[in-house]
């Protein structure tokens, strides 16, 4: 008599398989959703950059004596509390006035960890016109020395910061993961690291 082949997958086979399937896809999904977390610091970390460079390009475009034209553009970043997960974007004619102040939260998660060479809990990349000048300070708005010069104003900082400073992001519940920027007080450039 002839035997019968069968062809097919044993029980323990078909078992033995779906396990190996959900390992990696449970290996994927982890390495997925980690990726996003990443990209979200990597975003605000590009975010400030950006801001920061354009504060400094429009400083440095010519303004004249319009009194309607910001006179300075700054970024302030904050270290403490619920402004830790947002920056502020200005640009300001006078001790009196800012024609523009905007707010630009940080994507879900992301937050500053620390500010170095400060002891304040602000910090404000400030680049004064004409001459696209730049100074990094601690001290609060109120304590900028604005000068009147021939009807345009200028705008300093009794104590600007020297050196390079680094602002460090964080992804809260994640202390491991961190973005640093790095800040030339001189010049205004920025690095990510």
């Amino acid at each position: 008599m002839l035997k019968k082949i069968q062809s097919g997958y044993t029980l323990i086979e078909i078992i033995v398989s779906m396990s190996i399937l959900a390992v990696v896809g449970g290996i994927l999904i982890y390495a997925l959703y980690g990726a996003g977390r990443v990209a979200r610091l990597d975003q605000a970390a590009q975010k400030i950059q950006t801001a920061i460079r354009e504060a400094n390009t429009l400083a440095l475009s010519p303004s004249g004596t319009d009194p309607n034209i910001p006179k300075a553009y700054s970024v302030k970043l904050t270290k403490l509390g619920s402004e830790s997960t947002s920056y502020e974007y200005t640009g300001t004619t006078s001790p009196l006035s800012e024609n523009f102040k905007e707010t630009v939260d940080f994507p879900p998660g992301v937050s500053i960890k620390e500010i170095t060479e400060t002891t304040s809990d602000d910090l404000y990349i400030i680049f004064a016109t004409p001459f696209g000048k730049t100074f990094v300070t601690g001290d609060d708005y109120g304590d900028w020395t604005w000068t009147e010069v021939e009807g345009i104003w200028q705008v300093s900082s009794p104590n600007p910061l020297g050196g390079i400073i680094t602002i460090t992001l964080t992804l809260e519940n994640d202390g491991g993961i961190e973005k640093n920027i790095n800040i030339n007080s001189q010049t205004g450039e920025t690095t990510i690291e």
